[in-house]
């Protein structure tokens, strides 16, 4: 995934994706999430995660939104 974003990073594109995992099996949406905003952060590259699943919007909570504002700090 992480190369897949070092292109879209240099392509200047956005990469609407899909998550590895929505749901409660491991690694979870949670950690999903953060593999797209720690790829997006890394290289810069414009992400749009297309949507997450029911079962794994009841694990998030506001974790999601402190991890959107920290990658949105760093660009």
């Amino acid at each position: 995934m992480l190369e897949l974003f070092k292109l879209a990073a240099a392509e200047k594109a956005t990469l609407y994706v899909h998550m590895r995992n929505g749901g409660p099996v491991e690694p979870g949406a949670i950690d999903s999430v953060r593999e797209m905003l720690a790829d997006a952060t890394a290289t810069k590259a414009s992400v749009h995660i297309v949507h997450i699943t029911s079962m794994g919007l009841a694990q998030t909570g506001e974790c999601f939104e402190d991890d959107r504002r920290g990658a949105a700090a760093r660009g």
